[in-house]
């Protein structure tokens, strides 16, 4: 592995170049200022497989962005750090088809599906799962392997968060600017969405055109 005290956007990609790296981590930010880079061209990627991107939503045009600049696979995905971090990925089926490039963006650019050995649900007030119509909205909970067993010396927090060996993630609207960020389900698929943010817009717009 090839570690960085702090993300410059020139030295990585110099790094990768050096290394031959062939996977990397980023969130939308670091995606987007690797992007930026003017001389980004001039640096040799091609040993790049595979980028995955979290820490906050991406949008389908950034995926497609760094597909387009890097050649490789670019797929989201979702996690907390008491998941360890990851809990799904949106990394692409056999099983799943798509109409055009733009509906495969859109797809690699959601939470996606759990990874083995986790189980993840989206349920209501209630506690029961939510309809697979990618309009309800809920609470994402996950139990499995990966998940911790509780905060150190905080039995309280503990008991917040752990339910019947469920791990609650309480997903909420984050202001008057911004798309509530709970998650939805894809009917087909049973796929997560990503996480909405107003960066989503930024994004759009950097991108068009």
């Amino acid at each position: 592995q090839v570690m960085v005290r702090r993300l410059d956007p020139v030295a990585v990609l110099g790094l990768i170049q050096q290394h031959r790296a062939t996977q990397m981590c980023l969130v939308p930010t670091m995606a987007n200022a690797v992007l930026a880079v003017p001389n980004l061209r001039d640096f040799d990627v091609s040993s790049m497989h595979l980028i995955n991107i979290g820490g906050a939503a991406a949008s389908p045009e950034l995926i497609g962005r760094m597909e387009q600049v890097f050649k490789c696979e670019v797929s989201a995905g979702y996690g907390l750090t008491e998941t360890a971090p990851v809990l799904t990925m949106s990394r692409p089926k056999s099983t799943i088809a798509h109409a055009n490039d733009e509906a495969r963006f859109r797809r690699q650019a959601m939470a996606g599906w759990p990874i083995p050995g986790v189980q993840v649900r989206v349920v209501d007030l209630e506690g029961k799962d939510v309809p697979q119509d990618m309009t309800s909205i809920g609470e994402v909970v996950a139990r499995g392997d990966f998940i911790m067993r509780g905060y150190y010396l905080d039995e309280e927090g503990t008991r917040a968060v752990i339910e019947d060996g469920w791990h609650i993630n309480s997903a909420k609207p984050l202001d008057e600017y911004a798309i509530p960020t709970e998650l939805t389900l894809d009917p087909a698929t049973a796929t997560l969405t990503g996480v909405t943010y107003p960066q989503h817009k930024m994004q759009a717009f950097s991108f068009s055109g």
